[in-house]
């Protein structure tokens, strides 16, 4: 059995990295292994269920900027070497990655990249020192694991030469095939429903989403436009459309199940979870490239912030009974090797040492 820690900046908040560790320390309590998440005061609910421990480090220093993060930091550390009996402690945000690296005990230092973060940043100069220490993060001495090879392939350019892309090894976000499923999927509609999960930042590209719909529609496809959580970009208000606030994950596995394409624009690559649940549910993706889709047999792809490509890709799926059919389920096959049993094992095998995962080099930095 091992003792895992898990430092956390923000298990309150509704993300799909936070899902995942949420989900991989449910897989690994049930295996026998004690896992911890040391959190903030008021930060402590998790946003997904876990039956792993939440441990409450005391209240953060009121407010956010990076003067504020650094004491934050500091009591991270502080918690982490309360446990120094620990066997793992896993980093899995830019943040939370320095404590792990000077927190003073003996157990095995992990860090779990779900994204590039540096992209996060924009090039204004408030966040010229938080982009700096993200790619600094990833030439800490920790062992390294991505969760997709587009992330390790970005993440082994920072990490020294110890850490080469194909050495790191993966461990993607898990989809419940119980709850992301096809059945009960209607039947085939005259009239086409596309959908799309509307988020804020520019990079999920829904503008992009919305912005082809537009386009096809001008030229004459008919559909019904169906919009999650509710984002609508600046222009689009009036856009037709249905929109929908799934609660929980029946409820948005339902959703993608209304559907017959699911339109997906983020950018960067990596995993986003959009296409890999859809795909699971048996809905047609049509999306920028991404590491859960593979163009022409799981999925259709445009270049990223090209609204006029991804209305071409639409407009192809839309226009071919046949495509949409091997798609589906070329799609749905694919989405099988993503079951939380298997992302659990590899998981747990990089974490218990049976897999190796390469250590950044602090011998250069991006």
């Amino acid at each position: 059995m091992m003792e895992i820690l898990i430092p956390s900046w923000g298990l309150h908040t509704r993300h799909g990295g936070v899902r995942v560790l949420c989900e991989l320390a449910t897989g690994l309590v049930r295996r026998g292994h004690r896992v911890r998440f040391l959190c903030f005061q008021g930060e402590g609910l998790a946003a997904f269920s876990t039956l792993a421990d939440i441990v409450d480090v005391g209240p953060p220093p009121a407010g956010r900027n990076l003067l504020r993060d650094l004491p934050r930091q500091a009591r991270l550390q502080a918690a982490i070497e309360r446990f120094p009996r620990a066997d793992v402690v896993l980093a899995n945000q830019h943040l939370t990655a320095r404590p792990v690296h000077r927190a003073r005990l003996a157990a095995r230092k992990f860090y779990y990249v779900q994204a590039f973060e540096p992209d996060f940043y924009p090039p204004r100069f408030r966040f010229v020192l938080y982009r700096r220490l993200a790619l600094r993060s990833y030439s800490y001495p920790l062992r390294l694991i991505a969760n997709c090879p587009t992330v390790a392939r970005q993440i082994a350019a920072c990490a020294g030469a110890a850490a080469r892309a194909t050495d790191i090894p993966i461990v993607p976000p898990g989809i419940d095939h119980s709850i992301f499923h096809p059945k009960g999927k209607p039947p085939a509609r005259p009239r086409l429903v596309v959908g799309t999960i509307s988020r804020s930042e520019p990079w999920k590209g829904t503008a992009e989403c919305f912005e082809a719909v537009r386009l096809v529609r001008a030229r004459g496809l008919d559909l019904d436009f169906r919009v999650a959580f509710g984002h609508i970009p600046a222009g689009f208000a009036h856009e037709p459309r249905m929109d929908d606030a799934p609660q929980d994950d029946d409820a948005l596995a339902s959703w993608y199940r209304s559907l017959d394409i699911l339109i997906a624009a983020v950018w960067w690559g990596g995993a986003p979870y959009p296409p890999l649940e859809a795909m699971s549910c048996g809905t047609v993706v049509v999306s920028t490239p991404n590491d859960f889709v593979v163009d022409g047999e799981t999925a259709l792809t445009a270049p990223q912030e090209c609204p006029v490509s991804l209305a071409r890709a639409l407009e192809r799926v839309a226009a071919d009974v046949s495509l949409r059919s091997r798609l589906a389920e070329n799609g749905l096959r694919a989405s099988v090797a993503y079951h939380w049993h298997n992302i659990t094992d590899s998981m747990e095998r990089i974490l218990m040492g049976a897999d190796p995962a390469p250590i950044g080099s602090a011998e250069r930095a991006c």
